[in-house]
């Protein structure tokens, strides 16, 4: 808030600065003086509120006052005076002075809140004095005469309607109304007090006044008068807007109006009731209470006709408690009547209502001749008669307004009877149409333009697990739990076959998974297309799920039979390879054995050299029992089974797995006595100890501790569990 502090005394303007400062330290304080040069200074200043310092009230202050608004247009001034009495505070404040204050009673709070207020006070003015010229721009654009009154019943205001209407005396503010409108025009209106109604109900009144003078002259009209408060910031009715009306029009085109309104409501009823039952009889019930409502009759009937003019369906109704003689039969057997006479033909042959408020002279033989009064009108359709409605036993005398309103209910009837038949159709395809694509087995998920789902069938929500549900497009792979052909990766929704199919492109044959939490992992191939009008704008989308999971996975199986088929011929081919190199191994074998042994014929058997000939003969004989397997392998030899002692064969292999193994792993070989034998190729055995202690020792790089250990065991219940 900016302060411009001036003062007639420079010695105070130090001493106003420091209370201001202490009451209200965050003020921008501005100062200036009450020469030619601190006014100009005043004038350049952008301020909220003037502090005025005064020694003394007089005309000295007066003047100054008046130098100040001119130099600062209408910015609110707060004088404070050494010395002032009650009638020199009140010239001042006449002046324009928002506020007089006395040093002596002054402190730095009270100085802060009479500033902070007088700025208030501006402000509220200036939006009331705006709020007034926008109040008084609004009422001169009213072409009605208007006038606001406050609550002591003076004009406030005038609008130019008002000023200008003949007749009355010049209307200015502070006039009442009777003294400035025309004692005739006022006198009609203000018996009926619309001003004090307002003021007692503080609500909205309209009055009307009939046969009221108007402009002075003896022509009379109906005038409405309506008075509407205006309410003040504290919502209290501070002033009353008054505004007369000529409405003669409106009075004479209100009964045909309410008539006409009378009719829209039964047709919008009508209407209602087509969309909230499925029944033909009581949709023709309602249509005939409707009609004998409108046209205030006790008797009504509706009879659709087929071809060539024959009474398909019939419809009769009468007033609870009515005296009318005649019943449905009745009207059944006078539409029947195919003489000249008879309505049918009459309506057929001039294609225009029957209004008769004698029908007697047209139906003396007929059941209509017993009415007092009767309306038949037909309806035609695309130029043929497609039914009648008539109504019966009026109070009064049926007019054109009555056959207006007669014929316009009966074809909102046909319209409607035609729309619930249609909807019947439409039903009875709909449920077909759900019971197929509930019963495919195929997914079919659809979705508007605004990407919510609408259908989703019995295949979709077993693939997904989770029923329909209002998802937006962003949340469909999370929601629905679709994953790309990996199963790994979520699918985004650039890639989504129906976001695609949304965007306006036709997709085939997309696959993807479909993982559900807890379910069942599907692999689907999906196709979809955009959803046209006939305008070829996109309303929708639609997609089909088709499950691949058995095809996915026979295909996996036969992937693998194909690998075990090339794996077979791969060791059919190895073993073929491996065979014929074991036979060559083998003959190679023979002549090493043969001289080993010739060799060990010439040498004693403690010999050095014949214990070094017998470890090459015993070498020589596991080559023979390799190349055995192999041959085994190839096919080429059978294996030879044998009674084998388990212990040599394990003591073997411990001999010949040891320098294998490594330094760092500890071999441990317990051997039972009672192991036993057992019924075995004994190369074939060996080689799969073999295999196990090299298996073994690959899976130990670190170090470790290998045991081969013999137990016997009879296999039994017991054994399995272990």
């Amino acid at each position: 808030m900016h302060i411009i502090l001036v003062s007639d005394k420079p010695a105070d303007v130090g001493r106003l600065r420091r209370t201001l400062e202490e009451g209200a330290p965050e003020f921008e304080i501005t100062s200036a003086g009450t020469s030619p040069a601190g006014l100009a200074r005043v004038r350049q200043c952008r301020g909220d509120v003037i502090l005025l310092g005064l020694s003394s009230l007089g005309e000295r202050a007066t003047d100054l006052v008046n130098q100040l608004q001119e130099v600062a247009g209408d910015l609110p001034i707060v004088a404070l005076a050494s010395t002032a009495d009650d009638q020199e505070a009140a010239s001042l404040l006449a002046q324009g002075v928002h506020d007089v204050l006395m040093e002596r009673e002054m402190t730095a709070p009270v100085l802060a809140r009479a500033l902070r207020y007088a700025r208030q006070r501006h402000a509220a003015a200036r939006r009331r004095d705006e709020l007034r010229r926008l109040l008084q721009s609004v009422i001169d654009a009213l072409p009605e005469p208007t006038i606001v009154v406050d609550r002591h019943r003076r004009i406030v205001l005038a609008n130019r309607a008002a000023r200008d209407t003949p007749g009355q005396d010049s209307v200015r503010p502070g006039l009442r109304p009777g003294e400035a409108w025309d004692g005739k025009l006022y006198g009609a209106w203000g018996g009926l007090r619309p001003l004090d109604q307002v003021l007692a109900s503080e609500a909205p009144v309209t009055v009307t006044a009939l046969d009221t003078p108007v402009g002075g002259d003896d022509r009379v009209a109906f005038l409405d008068v309506t008075g509407t408060p205006i309410r003040n910031e504290a919502g209290h009715v501070a002033q009353v807007m008054l505004t007369y009306r000529d409405v003669t029009q409106r009075k004479r085109a209100e009964e045909a109006l309410a008539n006409r309104n009378r009719l829209l409501a039964a047709i919008n009823e009508l209407c209602q009731k087509t969309f909230t039952c499925d029944d033909v009889e009581e949709l023709a019930q309602c249509c005939l209470g409707l009609a004998r409502r409108v046209t205030a009759s006790q008797v009504g009937f509706l009879c659709e006709l087929g071809g060539g003019g024959d009474i398909a369906n019939l419809w009769f109704t009468e007033e609870a408690g009515g005296q009318c003689q005649v019943e449905r039969a009745d009207v059944l057997r006078a539409l029947q009547d195919r003489g000249p006479s008879g309505p049918v033909q009459r309506l057929l042959a001039q294609r225009g209502p029957l209004l008769s408020n004698k029908p007697a002279q047209w139906y003396a033989t007929s059941a209509l001749g017993k009415l007092r009064n009767v309306l038949v009108v037909p309806i035609i359709h695309e130029d043929v008669a497609a039914g009648i409605i008539a109504t019966g036993e009026k109070d009064g005398s049926y007019d054109g307004a009555d056959w207006a309103a007669l014929e316009s209910l009966a074809r909102a009837f046909f319209r409607a009877l035609a729309h619930l038949r249609a909807e019947r159709a439409l039903k009875r395809e709909r449920e077909f149409i759900e019971t197929v694509l509930e019963t495919v087995d195929s997914g079919i998920v659809a979705c508007n333009a605004q990407g919510v789902l609408t259908l989703f069938n019995r295949a979709a929500r077993e693939f997904h697990g989770v029923p329909q549900r209002p998802v937006p497009v962003e949340r469909w792979a999370d929601e629905y739990d679709l994953y790309l052909p990996d199963g790994q990766t979520k699918m985004p929704k650039e890639q989504i076959p129906l976001f695609r199919a949304l965007a306006g492109q036709r997709v085939r044959d997309v696959e993807m998974m479909i993982i559900p939490p807890g379910g069942q992992a599907r692999w689907v191939s999906a196709s979809g297309k955009p959803l046209l009008d006939a305008d070829g704008q996109c309303r929708g989308a639609v997609m089909a799920l088709r499950d691949i999971t058995e095809q996915r996975e026979a295909e996996k199986q036969l992937r693998e039979r194909e690998g075990q088929l090339r794996h077979a011929q791969k060791m059919e081919a190895v073993g073929a390879l491996a065979g014929g190199i074991a036979h060559e191994f083998n003959n190679l074998i023979q002549v090493i054995q043969g001289y080993t042994r010739y060799a060990m014929e010439e040498l004693e058997p403690g010999n050095q050299a014949y214990l070094d000939l017998e470890t090459v003969l015993q070498a020589s004989q596991r080559a023979q029992g390799i190349t055995s397997q192999l041959l085994g392998f190839s096919r080429r030899q059978i294996l030879r089974r044998e009674r084998v002692a388990i212990n040599g064969i394990v003591g073997e292999v411990a001999r010949m797995i040891e320098p294998l193994i490594g330094e760092q792993i500890t071999l441990e070989v317990r051997l039972a006595d009672d192991a036993g034998f057992v019924d075995a190729d004994a190369g074939e055995l060996q080689q799969v100890l073999l295999n196990l202690c090299i298996n073994a020792r690959d899976a130990m790089l670190s170090g470790g501790r290998l045991m081969l250990r013999t137990v016997p065991e009879h296999p039994g219940p017991e054994f399995c569990q272990r």
